[in-house]
């Protein structure tokens, strides 16, 4: 993300709402994951490395929806707040490295 581009930080604000209101529990993981993958897909320039990190975290949630650990002893609350959180830190830094141009 080397320039500056209004559309594409409409969409990480729309993503940092919607981060939020999965942390105040207005809004499902699977609405959440769902909503994020969408407003990628509509971003108009993606650095490939930040988009593979994303798209990694997103994975994690998505495994999380999809089916319950055989390991019982797999903390998935550990592991969705884990990705919860890199989320919210390449939406941050994304939308500051843009914002700063």
């Amino acid at each position: 993300m080397n320039y500056k581009n209004d559309y594409d930080i409409r969409q990480l604000k729309l993503m940092n709402e919607n981060l939020m209101a999965f942390d105040k529990g207005e809004i499902s993981l699977y609405t959440l994951q769902s909503r994020l993958e969408f407003l990628l897909q509509v971003m108009e320039h993606v650095d490939d490395s930040w988009e593979f990190s994303f798209l990694e975290e997103i994975g994690t949630l998505a495994s999380i929806n999809a089916e319950e650990p055989v390991d019982k002893s797999i903390n998935l609350n550990k592991i969705k707040n884990e990705a919860i959180h890199n989320l919210k830190n390449l939406v941050e830094g994304a939308l500051q490295s843009l914002e700063e141009k």
